[in-house]
């Protein structure tokens, strides 16, 4: 395997698993790539990893969206704190019911939220976005980024800001990317028009995938449309494909490391076992009862 790249300083306390997976996200096939590892290996840690040495080369602009579950925005902003504590953090919760005003109508709600993002946006990108909606931010233009949390409900906002005002060019997090397996729901819908714009998406689950070939197809088609424009094309290569009279399914895996090949540019994982071997050793505190 090739020598790693000499970490930064700023790499000290990052696991080498995990600075595999930020040099591995520099360079997608097309528009991202997905961190596929087990729950509690450092995914997020692996990303902000990856933001910052984008971010130290002048490849990055200076707001960085961040979609995730509600309820995991808090733990997101303690993450960039941690494995980047420069960094600004903000919270969008203007999507919370609980934000609408009494007496509000749903289209004044709406855009009040759309509004609360170009601001957002705006802001990150400097002074010289604040006098004109068009500008498109310089990228390495700012000394700090700034992270923009959110949650899944926030993704209709976050595109028509950018979309509306061409403010988004900067890469796009998607935690929990399994929330996106389902191409026809609304939400990986207006998902894939902001995925088609960012620069670069990474895309992050600990949610096993690959034994669901819809799921898993839908997650490449975002990552790769134009090698992967139909599920049962892709399928048939992998697959045993039955026909019968409702159409066609897709039943056992045949070429196992074949597929294996097929995601390896897509998809990064490791070996629990060796990832364990790079944690440190677990304490255990006896209590006297």
């Amino acid at each position: 395997s090739p020598a790693r790249p000499h970490p930064p300083p700023w790499a000290a306390n990052i696991r080498p698993y995990q600075l595999d997976a930020a040099h591995w996200l520099q360079h997608p096939p097309n528009r991202g790539r997905l961190i596929a590892l087990c729950p509690g290996l450092g995914k997020s840690c692996a990303a902000i990893a990856a933001l910052r040495l984008r971010f130290d080369k002048g490849q990055i602009d200076s707001t960085i969206p961040v979609i995730t579950r509600a309820i995991a925005r808090s733990d997101w902003s303690r993450e960039v704190a941690l494995w980047w504590p420069e960094a600004k953090v903000h919270v969008m919760r203007v999507d919370d019911i609980e934000y609408r005003r009494k007496g509000e109508l749903r289209h004044d709600f709406f855009n009040r939220r759309k509004a609360a993002w170009v601001r957002a946006l705006r802001a990150g990108a400097g002074a010289g976005a604040a006098s004109s909606p068009s500008v498109t931010p310089t990228l390495g233009a700012a000394t700090t980024p700034t992270f923009l949390i959110a949650s899944y409900e926030a993704v209709r906002d976050l595109r028509d800001a950018a979309l509306e005002y061409h403010l988004l060019v900067a890469p796009i997090v998607w935690a929990e990317a399994h929330a996106l397996t389902y191409a026809s729901t609304v939400t990986s819908t207006l998902a894939r028009t902001l995925i088609s714009k960012a620069r670069l998406n990474i895309l992050l689950t600990g949610t096993p995938i690959h034994n669901r070939p819809p799921a898993l197809f839908n997650l490449l088609q975002i990552m790769d449309p134009v090698k992967f424009p139909s599920f049962f094309s892709w399928a048939r290569d992998f697959f045993m494909i039955r026909n019968n009279k409702f159409g066609s399914t897709v039943d056992e895996l045949l070429d196992k490391p074949g597929l294996k090949r097929a995601l390896e540019p897509y998809f990064f994982d490791v070996d629990p076992e060796v990832a364990m071997g790079a944690l440190p050793p677990r304490l255990f505190y006896l209590r006297p009862i």
